[in-house]
């Protein structure tokens, strides 16, 4: 780990590096732990005090909400998620292309999240100031709908969507028998009994110009 960190920063000097038990720890846990590093990715930052969800957060309400690191509540909320998603659809976190669909996937879920406890704070109808009287300074008030109720729309429609784009890869996977072993044998076997029926028929050709040609038996 830490070797990997000086491959990086090669300026950085081994010898001044003084890590806590506390703070190795943290370090082996975002580095090996899939849910936690996306969720350090898209989690607010917790405000303690300052935070507009304080009131509705179990850890603020006890005491131990973690001021100045990822909010404990959408770290929670992605942990219990992000290992289902990888169970149903068999994702590859290695995968740079489906590791940037999961983090758009996880930065949904926790948008809707959010806009679910504004719409609790704040009701599906709100008020807004539509005109002020010039004379008085009163303030004339319309009803409309909540804008968050949009966001957590968008929100659902990004989750639906990814998901639509997991199960279409898992399909074409499923057509061409992607890292399927067994089957890339068989096509390999497959494209072997192709070459030496092609090399029977057309014996004064060499095999890289010969056409493959199905054989069917008769």
């Amino acid at each position: 780990m830490i070797r990997r960190l000086l491959e990086v920063y090669p300026d950085l000097d081994p010898d001044q590096i003084r890590l806590t038990k506390d703070q190795l720890t943290q370090i082996i846990r975002s580095a090996s732990d899939s849910a936690f590093r996306m969720a350090k990715s898209v989690s607010l930052v917790c405000d303690g005090n300052e935070c507009p969800y304080r009131n509705m957060c179990l850890y603020y309400k006890v005491g131990i909400a973690p001021v100045g690191e990822p909010c404990m509540e959408e770290v929670v909320l992605i942990q219990q998620t992000l290992p289902q998603l990888i169970r149903d659809f068999q994702i590859d976190l290695e995968d740079s292309v489906e590791h940037d669909m999961v983090q758009e996937y996880m930065d949904a879920v926790v948008t809707e999240h959010r806009s679910r406890k504004d719409i609790a704070l704040t009701g599906q109808v709100v008020e807004s100031v539509t005109t002020v009287d010039p004379t008085t300074g009163q303030p004339y008030y319309e009803k409309k709908e909540n804008p968050v109720l949009a966001v957590k729309e968008r929100a659902l429609k990004r989750k639906d969507r990814i998901r639509k784009d997991f199960i279409k890869t898992r399909e074409q996977r499923a057509r061409y028998q992607v890292g399927n072993p067994e089957d890339e044998s068989s096509l390999a076997a497959d494209i072997r009994t192709r070459m030496e029926q092609s090399r029977e028929r057309h014996p004064s050709e060499d095999i890289q110009d010969a056409e493959f040609e199905d054989v069917t038996d008769e």
